[in-house]
């Protein structure tokens, strides 16, 4: 399996899998016309890039790291913060709270990226950002064509 961890399972498919073992879970999937290693360093530069292509984050500080797994604070829209542990692997990144899973899995294919993005809200402290399922999913294909403009960008990787 080309630049994907070594686990079995797709990572694109392991997304869908997450989302159906969470009900109400949100996924978008497209295929970026970007090489997987620079929409991977977007996916996973934290601190830089995904307060530029997370539509409900502000900021985020990386408190943590090893070379597979984070503890952030993310700094959402109306200031609250959230400590959140991220688990990092080529071709899948999941990031959970309390109240907040987000998880990207990739593979590429050719020259080009698939890329899949859930969004799921876990508990009522979130009930504010709670949003229909199809305004969700367009959240995240903003997020995803976001994603695909900063891998393009020449001064990005």
């Amino acid at each position: 399996m080309n630049n994907a961890n070594s686990d079995w399972l797709d990572p694109v498919l392991r997304v869908h899998v997450l989302a159906a073992a969470l009900p109400g879970s949100v996924v978008a999937e497209r295929d970026l016309a970007a090489p997987f290693d620079r929409v991977w360093r977007v996916v996973t530069d934290l601190e830089t890039m995904a307060p530029q292509y997370e539509t409900n984050v502000t900021a985020i500080e990386v408190v943590e790291r090893s070379p597979t797994w984070a503890r952030i604070v993310a700094t959402f829209l109306g200031g609250r913060l959230e400590e959140m542990d991220v688990r990092i692997v080529p071709g899948w990144c999941l990031m959970q709270s309390e109240s907040v899973v987000s998880a990207f899995g990739a593979r590429q294919v050719g020259t080009h990226t698939v890329l899949a993005h859930l969004e799921h809200r876990r508990t009522s402290a979130s009930a504010s950002t709670i949003q229909s399922p199809h305004n969700a999913y367009r959240m995240l294909i903003r997020e995803l064509d976001a994603i695909e403009l900063l891998a393009a960008r020449t001064d990005v990787c």
